[in-house]
């Protein structure tokens, strides 16, 4: 009996793993869906409506918390030149790069180079999104699966 509730309990912890494995997968493609939502709504306001970069980042509301807090980090760290450049967890290293650099090339860029700036980063946005997705599908639910498989291994060796 005792065997039985330990590979139980390896099975269910097999399971949550490969569950909050393939969360952290899908919440990075909804934080690359949402810079693309973004890169959207910016273009859209500032070509129209003529705002500027901080009423950008507090009237966008995208899919995700995540996205919304790096947003805001980014915002403070623009005001404050003394922060350090902030990171989203969900993405990488060079993903993160691009969302920094596109707003600090915002603020730095004029009216007339704006549709350029939103046509290059969209382009950019688009290739980060969509290797999200596939992320998502093959490491997200390919771990969950093989996580899944492995608790039940465990339970069948240890009963």
């Amino acid at each position: 009996m005792i065997k039985f509730l330990c590979g139980a309990v390896l099975m269910i912890g097999c399971f949550y793993a490969g569950i909050r494995v393939e969360k952290h997968y899908k919440t990075r493609r909804a934080v690359a869906e949402d810079f693309v939502a973004f890169l959207g709504y910016a273009e859209r306001e500032v070509r129209f409506a003529k705002r500027n970069l901080v009423e950008l980042i507090g009237g966008f509301h995208g899919k995700t918390a995540e996205f919304g807090a790096h947003l805001k980090q980014i915002a403070s760290a623009l005001g404050d030149r003394s922060k350090p450049e902030p990171i989203c967890r969900f993405l990488g290293k060079e993903e993160n790069g691009v969302v920094t650099s596109f707003f600090r090339d915002l603020s730095r860029t004029d009216a007339a180079g704006q549709p350029k700036l939103f046509a290059a980063y969209r382009s950019l946005a688009e290739k980060i999104a969509g290797g999200a997705a596939k992320f998502q599908k093959e490491k997200g639910e390919l771990t969950k699966k093989l996580l899944t498989l492995g608790g039940v291994a465990c339970l069948i060796v240890f009963v």
